[in-house]
């Protein structure tokens, strides 16, 4: 499934095995995510999320106030081994490729991740950004800049899923954002892709196991 992500995104999901590692924990949560997208140097997600202050020592230092060292025993855990995500990380990814697919984008970049990270407030990685002085929603403009897509799309949040739109709007139609990404079609900017549900959802399932991934 390596192809579904770029480069810079793979980088992310490797960086985030090791966060949950070296904090002991027996899975990949939302805020291993969220420290892996700004230790990630490549990417839109790392390079937005240092723009607005965030650094890895303030993100540590969250996790560290929020949930501690786990009791994982990272000494007699293999290095290749691999950590199952936790259900809200699992569906933090699922969330990535939905916004993939939305925005018409060929595979899953560090941007989508943050996108899928702040469609929700009640998440572990979202209260972080929450204490730093974050928005979620200003967070949200900016990686749509950062995108070259226009604002009007950033202030229309996708809908959570089993849930209501979390910003109030009364349709999921992005009708700016529509606009905005034909005229990118025309100059050659984005590569629709079509048809991929099935690997996303295979995704998921490959990233809830506690094998190794491949």
């Amino acid at each position: 499934m390596d192809n579904l992500f770029t480069p810079s995104a793979k980088n992310v999901l490797l960086l985030a095995q090791e966060q949950a590692k070296y904090f002991h924990h027996h899975a990949v949560g939302t805020e291993h995510l969220l420290m892996a997208l700004v230790m990630e140097k490549d990417g839109i997600a790392g390079k937005t999320l240092r723009q607005l202050g965030v650094t890895e020592n303030d993100v540590h230092d969250e996790i560290e106030r929020f949930t501690g060292y786990g009791t994982v025993d990272a000494a007699g855990q293999a290095s290749d081994s691999y950590l199952p995500y936790s259900p809200k990380g699992k569906e933090i990814l699922a969330f990535a490729g939905d916004e993939a697919k939305r925005l018409g984008a060929l595979k899953i970049g560090t941007e989508h991740v943050l996108l899928g990270l702040l469609r929700e407030d009640d998440i572990l990685a979202a209260r972080i950004l929450q204490n730093l002085g974050l928005s979620l929603s200003k967070t949200r403009q900016m990686v749509f800049k950062k995108m070259g897509i226009a604002d009007t799309a950033a202030k229309r949040r996708p809908m959570a899923r089993g849930g209501a739109r979390q910003d109030g709007q009364g349709t999921p139609t992005l009708d700016g954002l529509a606009r905005d990404l034909t005229q990118m079609a025309r100059e050659n900017r984005m590569d629709p892709v079509v048809g991929r549900d099935k690997e996303v959802r295979r995704l998921i399932q490959i990233l809830a196991r506690r094998t190794k991934n491949n």
